[in-house]
């Protein structure tokens, strides 16, 4: 299995996270069943007459997520790829905001409170993604974006040189989504950091959310037959639910405009170009 290279970033990276959970699922399965055939645990020897015991996928997939390391080093270097995180490797989560983030984005100037704390459900989810991991993602260190429309929560989590945002996206019809991307710190300063979230039973139907700098109030959503629709902005953050292809744009205090996508696909239940949003408004 693979991520088709020609899809949207945000849809490449969910993707990419998709196979690469389903992939070490799998391990732990096999592992599991092979665990199971052998009468006695084997042992393999290191150096100097050391030895280790030899864990299964399934004992390596119980020490990671008790925070050991699983099949490879643990270190404090910088961000590793996702590929290199499924293979084993580890690294610790940051320590501290990043001085750039802060100063871009008023919501990890706020002092931390319990109010800032992802639900433990989230949580473990989201460290379990290959992406977030391996940037050494801190929840930690997350802050909450106050104000928005009820049913919706979202959470801007540090990582090494990375910010991560994970959202919690209320849907038509009492649905909710979960989403989570990340981005490099440049990349999110310049509002390039977009979560997108999909609706099982009602394909071609988004929950995104998004961030954007300090001095950005609002961005504008734009889907097809030219409809448009201005989202506001709360602690730097914006959720929406969007059908079909949409992009978002928005204006820098600066005044630079920026643009993301098109992203998404036409919903199969509804006719193509009737697009909705749902208006999150401050």
């Amino acid at each position: 299995m693979q991520v088709d290279e020609a899809l949207p970033a945000p849809l490449r990276a969910y993707g990419l996270d998709l196979l690469t959970a389903m992939r070490a699922a799998e391990l732990r399965a096999a592992g599991a069943r092979r665990d199971a055939r052998r009468s006695s645990r084997r042992r393999w020897h290191l150096p100097g007459g050391r030895s280790r015991l030899l864990l299964g996928a399934a004992g390596v997939a119980a020490a990671a997520g008790a925070g050991g390391f699983a099949a490879g080093a643990q270190f404090n270097g910088p961000p590793i790829a996702p590929q290199q995180w499924v293979n084993g490797l580890r690294v610790q989560p940051v320590g501290s905001i990043d001085a750039g983030a802060s100063a871009a984005f008023s919501v990890l100037r706020h002092g931390r409170t319990a109010a800032d704390a992802m639900p433990g459900r989230l949580e473990a989810s989201f460290l379990r993604l290959p992406g977030p991991a391996s940037a050494g993602a801190n929840p930690a260190l997350a802050r909450a974006a106050r104000g928005l429309p009820a049913g919706d929560a979202a959470w801007l989590i540090p990582a090494d040189q990375t910010l991560c945002l994970a959202a919690e996206i209320r849907l038509a019809r009492g649905v909710r989504t979960g989403t989570q991307a990340c981005a490099p710190t440049a990349g999110a300063i310049a509002g390039k950091l977009l979560a997108l979230g999909v609706a099982p039973a009602d394909p071609g139907v988004y929950g995104i959310a998004g961030l954007v700098p300090d001095g950005v109030a609002s961005v504008v959503v734009r889907q097809a037959r030219d409809r448009v629709a201005s989202v506001a902005v709360h602690d730097n953050v914006y959720v929406a639910t969007v059908t079909g292809r949409f992009s978002v744009g928005f204006r820098s205090a600066s005044g630079a405009v920026a643009k993301l996508g098109p992203f998404g696909v036409p919903s199969p239940s509804r006719r193509v170009g009737a697009g909705r949003t749902r208006r999150h408004r401050g």
